[in-house]
């Protein structure tokens, strides 16, 4: 039962359309469509930037109306995505993958039609229950993941590595979902997030929030890699002491750039110290995996496979390492770049 059946394929691939289709849909160029969907033409609490992008609105309780939509239609592909890892994984690794991956699709589903629902349609306590429970039944998966995989060369471990770290995630995001238990902390925490909106100091002070950050960092980096490692799987590595290097950069750059960004959340925005060298090296390990991979006799769409992780690669460097150290060596003095009131 290692290979997925085709519906396993077919439900994860249309899962993505739908959620990814969603936003896409709801973004303000087609608000015309919004109101074939039962939604209004204008959602509550938006705030447009021009006509680009939603922005948080300065008025608390319109912001707290936007960050909840944000937070449950991330969530909610978020899920999509890692129910698709685990069928593409599940044909990759040997096992028995049956029971997860239907734990996986029940988690990625229930956390669909919950957190729209109450994203957009109504603040329910079912429907977030329906969210919470999905989530809940997803952390299960991924824990089964975690257990059944057995490791067979230092890329596995670095896959082990990471479903593990993802975990310990997880559990940062049901503490900050419990925290809305109690009023008081909610309140300071929304504050604390709609005053990050306009400068991260302001909110440095609000442990809630550091713990938000943790999560949010170490969560999307861990992802991605998961992603990346994947996908190498599928491919055909050219072995040897460059790649065995690269391999154990990973491990190592990914597990200190997930451990230091959940340090973010007792110590602060110091923990950028380490996270910023351990991401250069996971970063220089994954690229060069990605060009030590062979297509030579190869499928086609597994050349494809390796010329999307080549392009994939380097466009993270131009579009997301390159402004990130540019916009964060701004933050604190003014560069030719961008000046601190830019934000």
């Amino acid at each position: 039962m290692g290979v997925p059946v085709p519906s396993h394929r077919l439900a994860a691939f249309t899962l993505i359309v739908l959620v990814v289709g969603w936003g896409v849909l709801l973004s303000p160029p087609f608000e015309g469509i919004r109101p074939l969907l039962g939604l209004p033409e204008h959602l509550p609490a938006s705030r447009f930037n021009g006509n680009a992008a939603e922005i948080v609105p300065p008025d608390r309780g319109d912001a707290e109306w936007f960050l909840a939509r944000v937070a449950h239609y991330y969530h909610v592909v978020f899920a999509a995505l890692l129910y698709s890892m685990m069928v593409l994984g599940s044909q990759l690794y040997p096992g028995e993958w049956r029971d997860t991956r239907l734990l996986g699709l029940a988690g990625a589903v229930m956390a669909a039609v919950g957190g729209l629902g109450y994203a957009y349609y109504s603040r329910s306590p079912p429907l977030h229950g329906l969210f919470i429970a999905g989530l809940a039944v997803l952390f299960a998966s991924g824990l089964l993941v975690a257990v059944q995989l057995r490791p067979r060369d230092v890329l596995d471990h670095a896959l082990r590595a990471t479903l593990a770290l993802m975990l310990v995630g997880g559990v940062i995001g049901g503490y900050l979902g419990s925290s809305f238990m109690d009023e008081e902390a909610h309140k300071s925490f929304v504050e604390a997030k709609i005053a990050a909106r306009f400068n991260p100091d302001y909110a440095e002070d609000n442990g809630l929030w550091r713990a938000m950050v943790a999560h949010e960092h170490a969560m999307v980096a861990l992802a991605d890699v998961a992603a990346f490692l994947v996908a190498l799987r599928a491919l055909h590595l050219r072995w040897g002491r460059f790649t065995r290097l690269a391999s154990y950069m990973v491990l190592v750059g990914l597990v200190a750039t997930a451990v230091a960004s959940y340090a973010v959340w007792p110590v602060g925005g110091i923990a950028h110290i380490v996270i910023t060298p351990a991401s250069l090296i996971l970063l220089i390990g994954v690229t060069i995996l990605a060009f030590r991979s062979t297509t030579a006799g190869t499928q086609p769409q597994e050349r494809l496979l390796a010329l999307g992780i080549r392009v994939g690669t380097l466009t993270l460097w131009a579009s997301v390492v390159v402004p990130g150290v540019i916009v964060a060596s701004s933050l604190r003095k003014p560069t030719v770049f961008i000046n601190p009131a830019f934000r």
